[in-house]
């Protein structure tokens, strides 16, 4: 049955010491990462409602609009210190599918520091519309040789309405960690439209046994492809199944917000990876989620 009305996910009675039990070491080392769907036919094959996509298409820069920072394209390399920042803002994502089996994506904290966005086919279900179940947020995952990472709940999860039928263009959550929780120190900003052309992608390839295999947060430089109907291709991003949620960013200081997320790639193509791109829309749901006109504001210390 369709869960198409239910948009958004409470999970305030969800007790995290069962959650903590549930995730052992071995367990999150074993999910299988959440593939990058494919699209076919590419960019074209999707539709996007906002009234202000065409505005925001306009900001999506160019080539010939800044100097070539001259960085490596296309080339995976290990993130050696998740500590230093941007990196320490994101982490892995995991949850419990419908089929029983626990899977891996990537997330980050943006613009507030209980505030977390992720791919929404990693947190739910475009088909039935139901979310998947014991979804944690573990900043900072790395295993170095023993796993090491900051480990955070959720009280609410949201996606679009538009995310059923899985309409690529709305391929985004987010997620507000439980308030009994500490404040995280450090977030990314975000942003919407896309003013470089130049892009830095991150995400956590691979699973246990293969190589890369989950571990290890990796990112690559690309750039701006096509875009068109609420979605963009970034260029010279071979990241991959796990990397689904991780975060595009300007790859040179000073560092921009965050303007996009790995999300899709065309089946003809596996070197390219598509975002939802962001507008009013993805403002309007991060600030639903984050609830600031409730009588308990959340604020950062």
């Amino acid at each position: 049955m369709s869960n198409k009305e239910n948009e958004q996910q409470s999970y305030v009675g969800e007790d995290l010491k069962a959650l903590l039990a549930y995730w052992t070491p071995e367990r999150i080392k074993n999910t299988q990462p959440v593939k990058s769907p494919n699209i076919r036919n590419g960019i074209k094959d999707t539709k996007h409602s906002s009234q202000y996509v065409n505005e925001i298409e306009e900001i999506v820069t160019l080539a010939s609009s800044e100097p070539d920072d001259g960085g490596d394209r296309g080339v995976p390399d290990k993130v050696e210190d998740v500590n230093a920042f941007p990196y320490c803002c994101a982490g892995k994502i995991v949850a419990t599918h419908e089929d029983g089996k626990d899977y891996h994506g990537t997330a980050q904290f943006v613009g507030h520091c209980r505030m977390v966005l992720t791919a929404a086919h990693v947190v739910r279900n475009p088909t039935t519309g139901e979310y998947y179940k014991n979804i944690v947020f573990l900043a900072k995952y790395k295993e170095d040789p023993d796993p090491s990472y900051e480990t955070f709940s959720f009280e609410v999860i949201q996606t679009h309405d538009e995310w059923i039928g899985e309409n690529r263009a709305y391929d985004y959550a987010f997620c507000r960690t439980k308030k009994t929780e500490p404040n995280y120190p450090k977030w990314l900003a975000l942003q919407i439209g896309i003013p470089t052309w130049q892009l830095m992608a991150i995400g956590y390839p691979g699973k246990s046994g293969e190589d890369p295999d989950g571990s290890t947060m990796y990112k690559v430089n690309g750039v701006i492809g096509k875009h068109g109907g609420g979605i963009v291709e970034m260029k010279y991003n071979p990241l991959e199944k796990g990397c689904s949620g991780g975060f595009w960013m300007k790859p040179s200081i000073p560092l921009l917000p965050v303007v996009g997320i790995n999300s899709y790639s065309p089946d003809n193509d596996d070197s390219i990876e598509i975002s939802p791109l962001f507008d009013q829309q993805t403002i309007d749901l991060f600030n639903k989620v984050l609830d600031v006109s409730s009588e308990e504001p959340r604020r950062c210390d």
